[in-house]
């Protein structure tokens, strides 16, 4: 490659990932010759290449702890570790229950609270695909639930203006939900 481009000089060196992978070669070309490169010419490159290797480590690594997350999301969705628990909403004078309200719990490892499952999924993109799983767990419930209570549920402003929880809600019917209106940004 040298003979047919105008390279007189050359100096090449790895860029070696933390694991020891090669990413890739951090190269100087020169025209001209230059026969005063040496040793130390040669570890300064070498201070480049590491240079250049830990922002790509860095970003392989987000990129492998995202699809880790992902995986560990999709498979709650199938229901894997994903589970309802329904708070009761209770009537003040008579203590009666009128409606439930469905909460999500993970029981995947690693164990933590509903609000760290939910943030990770917006974090990689599948926020809406999470709650709306959520949501049909709890709707598989509602049989069990008394039949003149309510059931409410939780979104997020992005999945109730995403066109989807319409479809997940068609079948339910008007009694049993709080609220259906799609929430709308103020201007």
């Amino acid at each position: 490659m040298t003979a047919a481009l105008p390279v007189g000089a050359h100096l090449s060196v790895p860029i070696r990932l933390a694991d020891g992978q090669v990413f890739g070669t951090f190269c100087c070309f020169r025209a001209a010759p230059d026969h005063s490169l040496n040793d130390r010419d040669l570890a300064m490159m070498r201070v480049f290449a590491d240079l250049t290797a830990a922002p790509i480590d860095r970003d392989l690594g987000s990129e492998r702890r995202q699809e880790d997350t992902r995986i560990r999301l999709r498979a709650a969705m199938a229901g894997d570790g994903l589970s309802m628990v329904f708070q009761p909403i209770a009537e003040m004078n008579t203590g009666e229950p009128i409606g439930f309200e469905a909460l999500a719990r993970f029981e995947q490892t690693p164990v933590r609270g509903p609000d760290v499952w939910f943030a990770e999924a917006a974090e990689v993109g599948l926020l809406v695909d999470l709650e709306l799983a959520a949501i049909r767990m709890a709707l598989h419930h509602l049989p069990e639930l008394p039949p003149q209570a309510y059931l409410a549920v939780n979104v997020s402003p992005l999945t109730a203006t995403s066109g989807r929880l319409d479809a997940a809600l068609s079948d339910v019917p008007a009694n049993r939900i709080v609220h259906r209106a799609a929430w709308r940004p103020l201007c």
